[in-house]
């Protein structure tokens, strides 16, 4: 069963989706609300006020934050469990998030937006992406994120990287109609799938791999229909949140402190913040910034477009 707490009838230009993950998975569902609530700020910060944010959940977040804009859709879908046919010791929560993409889409027709932007529940995004969305739509397939910030909580502090696509969520904004020609599936149903309707009739590898995995803009490159980059640091890739693995992130000293004017181009507050801002640490982050830049020059060079 879905509860949508909002109904909005008018056509918009761009509607951003996010899923958050089943209690159960958690390993502090209050962070995970916490986290969830910096996100639904920055997406709602947008200077251009014509968006809608569907999440997609199993329950509905706790959060002080409040806005119109945003619609909740309670989903009854089981505990992700692992998947013995699917490799990869996470595909079941891929697949679970794939699953509510989906039916966030479904949601999204209601409204029929010129695209959707799928966010990760713990992101941040740059305030002007709605806007530029708007200012270049010109039939585009979708956009894509290629220039982020890999943001430590912990240490507050950031770096800049190249070809975000490749890893994390907060990348892809298909138009609804490429959305649609990915899982044509989704406009055969008139009354709200269940989980069984969608489990049933799409693809789990697909869902695993193009939502979960964050893989759509790469998969309609290989098609012939390419995504345009976001031309600045669209989006902010959050970790050391408690619900995500590091890698080698604590290890890097190639970071630059977040100061006020990070947190206001993401539509954050900044009240309450203490920072040291370190020149030796810019110029690091700088220096790597411009390595991680020329190998990505080089593994492009022949394609201007993602």
């Amino acid at each position: 069963m879905i509860r949508s707490v909002s109904t909005i009838t008018r056509a918009l230009m761009i509607t951003f989706i996010t899923s958050l993950r089943h209690p159960e998975t958690a390993n502090n569902y209050i962070r995970v609300e916490q986290l969830f609530e910096l996100c639904a700020r920055s997406v709602c910060s947008q200077t251009h006020n014509d968006i809608r944010f569907i999440v997609v959940c199993n329950q509905t977040p706790n959060i002080g934050f409040k806005d119109q804009r945003i619609q909740y859709a309670e989903v009854d879908f089981p505990i992700p469990r692992k998947l013995e046919e699917q490799p990869g010791p996470t595909s079941h929560k891929k697949l679970d998030k794939g699953l509510k993409i989906l039916m966030g889409t479904w949601l999204s027709l209601e409204s029929s937006p010129r695209y959707v932007f799928i966010v990760d529940a713990d992101d941040w995004l740059d305030r002007r992406v709605a806007a530029y969305v708007d200012e270049h739509d010109e039939q585009q397939g979708g956009f894509v994120v290629d220039r982020s910030y890999m943001v430590n909580l912990k240490k507050m502090t950031y770096k800049r990287r190249r070809g975000g696509a490749s890893n994390f969520g907060s990348t892809i904004c298909p138009s609804l109609p490429t959305m649609l020609a990915t899982f044509p599936e989704l406009l055969r149903y008139r009354t709200q799938p269940t989980y069984q309707d969608l489990i049933g009739a799409f693809d789990s590898r697909k869902l695993i791999d193009l939502i979960g995995g964050h893989w759509l803009a790469h998969h309609w490159r290989r098609k012939g229909r390419a995504f345009e980059r976001f031309p600045f640091f669209a989006a902010s890739w959050i970790l050391a949140n408690g619900e995500n693995n590091l890698g080698s992130w604590e290890r890097s000293s190639n970071c630059r402190s977040i100061n006020q004017d990070f947190l206001r181009k993401h539509g954050l507050p900044t009240e309450a913040l203490h920072y040291v801002e370190d020149e030796r640490m810019c110029v690091r982050e700088s220096l790597a910034f411009a390595k991680d830049t020329s190998r990505w020059i080089f593994r492009n060079l022949f394609s201007p477009a993602f």
